[in-house]
């Protein structure tokens, strides 16, 4: 069967022109039609009245309601609207924008002042940590070992003379060791602590030990500085706790500073491990009472600036950092500085005229006393003692003390500061006053700045397509 070849021609591109286009009708010329009509128009150029005719803000604003999701904006911002409608609807916008502004600028200041809450719990645990103990008797030296030294001499001018010079005093003052004079002329452990118990049971006389402080001599109970592991208590009430008996000697009581003319210790009660000014703190017990003080826990957390005040600064006489801590190595940093002479005792001596920056510790841990006293002891126990050790009745009631010291209850108060108004509450309350007044979303900000962006680029491309 023969095969017919078929041969298919390549279309140039002048073949292609002179086919007509699909579905397009070839117009019929007249004789009477102008010849200028059948050339191709020009493109319209408005490169130089598109500007003036639709500017940037005519885009933005014929965008806006379709630009941004705020109730009202589609009825206040369409030009196809009535006037009446249009205007009543922007006046609601405008009165919701005004509401937005002073909400979100009353939320920005109040969040700029860092405002912050106290948080106040109460935590009942199964042991509590004792705190330390310092025992300061109101007269410092006894008067068997200083009486007519030339100590003596110094502090009866001092106290009493009126023309005292401290300079005729110099050459004696700068040969002594303020240290080795507390701790040969003061109070001993020995003669002062009669009897010890912890937890109704009775302790050596060496787990009270002598310490130097501001105060001057002091009688330590559970000191951090003797690194045992620290006396704790499982149980509330007078039964566990301290229970200490002293006699102050007043038969030793000697010169001292007009403010101590007072018989009897003065107590403190401090966190262990941590160094307190005794002259600031504590209370004052009597001879011839039972003294019964209980105690209560607070543990405090504070917060760092911006929001609070609280800094731990390194201090260079103390590993931990304390409000006391801080001012006693002020204190004590001021006399190196001046005469070289490192002094923690008797500062209420001199006059100090010293600024201390020490801000408030970001963690501490306080005890707060409560107290009450019975006389100690009755006359007909007084005068079973005066025939035990035949002496006076009175010289009991004149110096024996007894000190009961205990927790209240077995819980911790604990109080913490807390952020009270943080950043994204201020973004909740912002987002909130935007749908609150107008309807709108975090989201709704972006859209302004969205659309500032889209017009500002249709504007520019059209303004440079007619060029």
């Amino acid at each position: 069967m023969p095969v017919n070849k078929i041969i298919v021609e390549s279309l140039d591109e002048t073949k292609m022109n002179d086919l007509p286009e699909k579905d397009v009708a070839l117009p019929t010329v007249s004789g009477s039609t102008d010849k200028a009509a059948l050339q191709p128009s020009k493109p319209p150029t408005y490169s130089t009245t598109y500007r003036d005719k639709m500017s940037w803000l005519a885009i933005f604003y014929k965008s806006v309601p379709d630009g941004i999701g705020l109730a009202g904006i589609k009825y206040a911002f369409n030009p196809a609207e009535v006037r009446w409608r249009r205007m009543f609807w922007l006046l609601l916008v405008s009165a919701g924008f005004g509401a937005l502004c002073y909400q979100i600028t009353d939320r920005c200041i109040y969040y700029s002042t860092f405002p912050k809450s106290v948080d106040v719990s109460v935590e009942y645990v199964d042991e509590l940590a004792f705190p330390t103990v310092a025992f300061c008797n109101y007269n410092s030296f006894r008067f068997s070992q200083i009486s007519g030294t030339d100590l003596d001499i110094f502090f009866h001018d001092m106290y009493y003379d009126p023309t005292f010079n401290m300079s005729s005093y110099y050459s004696y003052l700068t040969s002594v060791n303020l240290t080795d004079l507390y701790n040969d002329y003061g109070h001993e452990v020995e003669t002062s602590v009669y009897q010890v118990s912890m937890n109704q049971l009775v302790l050596p006389i060496q787990n009270v030990t002598r310490k130097i402080f501001d105060w001057g001599t002091c009688f330590v109970f559970n000191d951090a500085e003797d690194e045992s592991p620290g006396f704790t208590v499982r149980a509330a009430g007078k039964n566990y706790g301290l229970e200490i008996v002293m006699s102050v000697e007043q038969y030793e009581y000697f010169w001292e500073p007009k403010d101590r003319t007072t018989a009897g210790f003065h107590v403190a009660v401090y966190d262990r491990g941590t160094f307190p000014l005794i002259e600031e703190t504590g209370f004052a017990v009597h001879p011839g009472t039972h003294t019964l003080v209980g105690l209560d826990m607070e543990e405090v957390t504070n917060l760092e600036p911006p929001h609070g005040q609280c800094k731990n600064k390194k201090l260079r006489y103390f590993d931990y950092y304390g409000h006391m801590e801080c001012i006693a190595e002020c204190q004590t940093v001021f006399f190196v500085d001046t005469c070289g002479c490192k002094v923690l005792a008797m500062l209420d001596v001199f006059i100090l005229d010293v600024k201390c920056d020490c801000p408030v510790p970001c963690a501490s841990r306080n005890y707060h006393t409560f107290l009450s006293s019975a006389m100690y002891p009755s006359n007909y126990h007084a005068s079973v003692l005066a025939s035990e050790y035949d002496a006076d009745s009175s010289l009991f009631q004149d110096n024996i003390i007894v000190v009961s010291i205990y927790f209240r209850d077995m819980s911790v108060q604990k109080v913490s500061q807390q952020i009270a108004y943080s950043f994204f509450s201020l973004l909740c309350d912002i987002g909130g006053a935007l749908g609150l007044w107008l309807g709108g979303s975090i989201l709704t900000v972006f859209e302004v700045f969205d659309l500032f962006g889209h017009s500002a680029y249709v504007y520019s491309r059209r303004g440079t397509r007619g060029r």
